[in-house]
């Protein structure tokens, strides 16, 4: 039983790394500023006695889909080789 547990194991590390291919992601999409509105008693305790989550807030927010053609296209890759090459960027 051991042994073919570990031979199911060691096949499952084989698949998952040959299935690994790398992809590429020139470009980004920066959509707009989205408003958050706070719940009208997010400054209380609930009557679990917890303070309110700003990070579930932050979960809820949906990406405008009809408004994706509009959204800012930035070329990050690009850029950051180019800060590489020039200098502009540096690790301390």
């Amino acid at each position: 039983m051991r042994k073919l547990s570990v031979i199911l194991f060691l096949s499952l590390i084989a698949a998952t790394t040959l299935a690994q291919n790398p992809t590429p992601c020139p470009d980004w999409r920066i959509s707009e500023v989205s408003q958050l509105h706070l719940p009208f008693f997010s400054d209380r305790q609930s009557v679990d006695g917890k303070q309110f989550d700003h990070a579930a807030l932050l979960g809820s927010v949906r990406a405008d889909v009809a408004g994706i053609a509009q959204w800012q296209v930035s070329l990050i890759c690009e850029a950051y080789h180019l800060m590489l090459d020039t200098g502009a960027f540096t690790y301390e």
